[in-house]
């Protein structure tokens, strides 16, 4: 499994990345070179925040892309855009984006959702 994931080096996506490498998977961290990547994986620089902030390698893909961003959806409507033909799926993890802001200590599936 050839699995990119945007960010990669923290929190969730660095869960996914340790995971991954687990199961013996090829797995590529496009971030933007602020934290050190998890031994074992590919880098990619680039700043999704940035115009043309992300440049891939041509002729690159990928089984599946894993994104975590929490913030603008905007960037993440352009990474799946760029992504487009060059992964077979793309994931997109967020619960700030499901849960509305503030969720309470303790919270579960049954949290109230953004409206």
């Amino acid at each position: 499994m050839r699995l990119l994931v945007l960010g990669g080096t923290e929190f969730v996506g660095r869960a996914v990345v340790e995971a991954a490498l687990g199961r013996g998977w090829d797995v590529t961290v496009l971030n933007r070179g602020r934290h050190a990547p998890v031994p074992g994986t590919r880098t990619l620089i680039g700043d999704r925040t940035a115009p043309e902030g992300i440049d891939l390698p041509s002729g690159a893909e990928w089984d599946a892309v894993v994104d975590t961003w929490s913030s603008a959806p905007r960037a993440v409507h352009e990474a799946a855009r760029l992504l487009r033909g060059r992964a077979r799926r793309y994931v997109y993890v967020s619960s700030c984006s499901v849960y509305a802001w503030a969720p309470p200590a303790g919270y579960t599936e049954d949290a109230p959702l953004v409206e």
